[in-house]
């Protein structure tokens, strides 16, 4: 008897798992813990024990990033509002398909200027925009409150390497090369 109610338990979580996996909008992911163990199966659940299911929600969290960005973007020709790019460990991609723990998303714009539009001034002198400065710092501390229980989402300046986050991207100038870094907000799984 005890093992069929086992058996049972371990029976229905799988069919509510599915459920999930198949129904719009489906997870990318998930992770199985029993009875506290990561990844065990469902049969060796104990008795009083527990089957939990954690989905992979990064998606609708990098969405509301992107929404949130290309609406507190300023637009004058539109291209800074359209440049915010998704990266998977530093990789650009179109969609985190392919995500699974333990991945960095990150999300920055590598568009020239826009540190500038992000620090608000120019060689120390404030600049004219049509919202405000900081878009990548505010919109990272809005995904905060947002998701603090789903993500860790922090917000820093880093550079791009042949198109890849995290090296450098060096501007020519009339002095000498310099690196530049851009906004970028990261997320990951929460700590």
């Amino acid at each position: 008897m005890k093992s069929q109610i086992l058996f049972d338990l371990a029976s229905f979580a799988k069919s509510e798992n599915e459920k999930v996996m198949e129904s719009d909008p489906r997870p990318l992911n998930y992770t199985r813990w029993v009875d506290g163990v990561k990844g065990a199966e469902e049969q060796t659940v104990k008795r009083d024990g527990k089957i939990v299911y954690e989905y992979n929600r990064y998606d609708m969290v990098a969405d509301w990033v992107l929404n949130a960005l290309r609406q507190r973007s300023p637009v004058l020709t539109g291209n800074y509002a359209t440049a915010h790019t998704i990266y998977l460990n530093g990789e650009e991609v179109e969609t985190l398909n392919r995500w699974k723990y333990g991945d960095e998303i990150t999300i920055t714009n590598y568009t020239p200027y826009s540190r500038k539009i992000e620090i608000g001034t120019v060689k120390g002198k404030p600049i004219k925009l049509s919202v405000r400065p900081h878009v990548y710092e505010s919109t990272a501390r809005a995904a905060r409150s947002q998701f603090r229980d789903i993500a860790n989402i922090e917000f820093t300046y880093r550079g791009l390497t042949n198109g890849s986050a995290g090296g450098e991207f060096y501007r020519a100038s009339k002095k000498k090369d310099r690196p530049q870094r851009f906004p970028v907000i990261v997320i990951t799984e929460p700590r």
